[in-house]
């Protein structure tokens, strides 16, 4: 096996909407920032690997459900883990920054995830032959990078971080013992996927097309899907330019749709400015006020938006600090901490360890499930064009929810029934110093350099308290034996090295799909996954029936739809 190299460090982040890695050396990051999309390819007898769109055999949304015990399911029905689907992206950031075999690790996680979950991507990161991880919350690697392109910072930052699914703000101190003080805070009613709502609503209104579409057409709604991405890229693009235009391809209508900066900002307006009051509850949770914040430390896609960083410094009278890219700002406070404990190591006396054969995860004997058709139905109703829009917009944001990530199964994963790797020989080089190898993973996104010089970096803070999003489910009965834990050969379908084991299809009642619930940027109820009947999948201890399970997943997608038809009848009364 090839010899790792010495003094390689390897930053992380892993959000819903974008991933970073960011490499660096004992000197701190060296370039070559890798920036891809969400989706994680698990194309059979491939290498896991992260891309920028949906496909085939490509799932997400597993960012925010570590740790969590309800599964989500993939195309074929195969059933994942949000820790195995995370380690798995991490293995594949790894491999396209060529860093599968850094001395060191640094992922920068969500600021409220708790104990547990932190335990289930270790052990799910084991399982994946990455080299140990260290994890440090996202606030502290920002307070890392800021210090490492000013040097130490006086009294303690505000870190607000927009991204595309919450607003987190955190009161954090600087220096090597940087840490969270009070609790962290977390808004999902301030996030870039509601201002892609927004200005979806407003390029619809301004071009007519609340009167010129069928909201309810499958057609329809697979172009609002698109548009909504233009709409995305659009509010992206007026961050540095002052005008964009976006194109509308609609069933009955082609045209094209100016969007200014000034636009956007008063669409964001009223959103941003009732953010402002989250801070100020951080600071109280935190027992200090602002006169003790020197910094305003701003991160996260959505605040590349120049508006943001004018409302914070105005409303706040405070310095604010961003990154040219603050999306890779955690991920390179995450490196220069990575930095500093390799540089740290080498002070120390160097101690070699013999690399070990990464193991090979084989899916579990878990039964195909096929998912039951998803089809929007409404009787048509005469409305007025304002009700229109928002039905269209609604239908959009339901849509955007259901192709996120795929359905959610309850299974409950114990210690006995967790996943397990069969025993296969690497075929990923290893590295002969202190930490185990990982496989490598295919070419992905272009490289990008990180913004500013290196300097004092801070150590891993600890993360707060995480309120744990997503459904569980109660378990009744055992699980199947797991494939490969008795050393034999893989199955003929068994995905290539590195690929997240299936989870075990557990028992209980999966009423609806639990917390699967069928939108929430919409008015209306959307319990649509709380309320709806799903049937039992589990029958006794573990059994049942291929139908059993067929008629479960029915039942979860019947919950689905009845949460986009809350959702939907909602907004219309």
């Amino acid at each position: 096996m090839a010899a790792s190299q010495m003094g390689t460090a390897l930053g992380l982040k892993i959000g819903s909407t974008t991933c970073v890695a960011v490499p660096a050396d004992e000197a701190g990051p060296v370039g070559g920032v890798v920036v891809t999309g969400p989706y994680l390819d698990l194309t059979p007898d491939q290498e896991p690997r992260l891309a920028d769109t949906a496909g085939a055999h490509r799932i997400t949304g597993f960012a925010d459900r570590v740790g969590d015990p309800v599964a989500l399911l993939g195309d074929d029905g195969t059933q994942y883990t949000g820790q195995d689907l995370y380690a798995a992206a991490m293995s594949s950031l790894a491999a396209e920054a060529d860093r599968w075999n850094a001395d060191q690790i640094v992922v920068a996680i969500p600021n409220d995830w708790q104990a547990h979950a932190i335990e289930a991507l270790r052990s799910a990161a084991d399982d994946q032959a990455l080299p140990p991880v260290t994890v440090v919350t996202e606030a502290v690697a920002a307070v890392a990078a800021l210090e490492s392109r000013r040097g130490p910072v006086d009294g303690v930052q505000v870190v607000y971080d927009l991204g595309g699914s919450a607003l987190d703000v955190a009161v954090v101190t600087g220096g090597p013992d940087s840490q969270i003080l009070g609790r962290p805070l977390r808004s999902e009613e301030v996030s870039g996927a509601q201002f892609d709502h927004l200005v979806l609503g407003h390029v619809l209104a301004s071009v007519g097309a609340a009167d010129a579409i069928d909201p309810f057409d499958p057609a329809t709604i697979t172009a609002l899907t698109e548009l909504r991405t233009r709409c995305a890229a659009a509010r992206e693009a007026l961050s540095v330019d002052t005008e964009t235009v976006i194109s509308i391809d609609l069933p009955g209508l082609r045209t094209e749709a100016r969007l200014v900066r000034s636009e956007l900002e008063e669409l964001l307006r009223g959103p941003l400015t009732s953010s402002m009051s989250l801070i100020g509850e951080a600071l109280h949770l935190a027992e200090t006020d602002l006169a003790g914040v020197s910094t305003i430390v701003l991160i996260g896609g959505g605040s590349a938006t120049p508006l943001v960083s004018e409302l914070v410094s105005s409303t706040l009278r405070l310095p604010v600090a961003v990154n040219t890219d603050p999306t890779i700002t955690s991920a390179t406070g995450a490196a220069t901490i990575a930095a500093a404990n390799v540089a740290a190591a080498q002070a120390d006396v160097a101690l070699a360890a013999p690399a070990s054969a990464s193991a090979e995860m084989v899916p579990s004997a878990s039964r195909a499930i096929t998912p039951a058709p998803r089809t929007l139905v409404a009787e048509p109703k005469t409305m007025s064009r304002p009700r229109r829009i928002a039905v269209v917009v609604g239908v959009a944001a339901a849509i955007a929810l259901l192709t996120a990530g795929g359905l959610s199964v309850g299974t409950a994963l114990t210690d006995d029934n967790k996943p397990t790797a069969g025993s296969s020989e690497s075929t990923a080089p290893a590295k002969s110093s202190s930490a185990p190898s990982t496989t490598a993973g295919a070419p992905g996104s272009a490289a990008r350099n990180p913004d500013g010089t290196v300097g004092t970096s801070s150590t891993p803070g600890q993360p707060g308290a995480r309120s744990t999003t997503g459904a569980t489910a109660t378990t009744a009965g055992g699980a199947p034996p797991v494939a490969g834990q008795t050393g034999a050969a893989p199955a003929p379908n068994a995905p290539a090295a590195g690929t997240p084991a299936p989870a075990q299809p557990g028992g209980g009642d999966t009423s609806g799909g639990g917390d699967t619930s069928g939108g929430g940027t919409g008015g209306g109820d959307t319990s649509g996954g709380g309320e709806s009947p799903g049937g039992d999948t589990g029958g006794s201890g573990g059994g049942g029936t291929p139908a059993d399970v067929g008629n479960g997943v029915g039942g979860v997608v019947g919950g689905v739809g009845n949460g986009v038809g809350g959702l939907l009848g909602g907004v219309v009364g």
